[in-house]
């Protein structure tokens, strides 16, 4: 008897499934503050360029250090969380094909990206959260999240 293998279309829910666990259980009380800039590594901040996105679409991100340390960052890695009342839980992040290298932003530097925006999210409240590498935390991995913007459903 011949082995099957998974389709091709599943390594992808895999890799979305990977990245959701590896960024929010650990942090599942990423449930935080709500205030992006509260709950992010002081001096750091990631930026959603636009208020107010749709589903379907892409949303464009920059990572600000304006610490006096380097960072190491990778963008392409994150997930997205959606606000429900007080809290801010995983929300569906479409996998994508990330490399698996943290690059460094160096004080007063920033850097860009962006993130898919699955067509099937609901219309909401939600904000991009991602990883950061910083000397004084010994280069262990801190949480760094970026302000609420809403996402509206596609147009038709």
């Amino acid at each position: 008897m011949g082995t099957r293998s998974a389709p091709a279309n599943c390594e992808g829910v895999k890799q979305a499934l990977l990245v959701a666990i590896a960024l929010l259980l650990p942090g599942c009380a990423s449930l935080g503050s709500g205030n992006a800039s509260a709950d992010s590594p002081p001096g750091l901040h990631l930026i959603a360029h636009s208020r107010d996105a749709t589903a379907g679409a892409t949303a464009p991100l920059s990572l600000v250090n304006e610490t006096g340390t380097p960072a190491g960052y990778n963008l392409c890695f994150g997930a997205l969380e959606k606000r429900h009342g007080a809290l801010w839980v995983p929300a569906f992040t479409p996998g994508k094909n990330c490399p698996q290298v943290f690059q460094t932003l160096a004080p007063g530097q920033q850097a860009a990206g962006e993130t898919p925006l699955a067509s099937a999210l609901n219309p909401g409240e939600y904000r991009y959260v991602t990883r950061v590498k910083l000397p004084e935390d010994r280069f262990e991995q801190s949480l760094v999240r970026s302000d609420g913007f809403t996402i509206s459903p596609p147009a038709n």
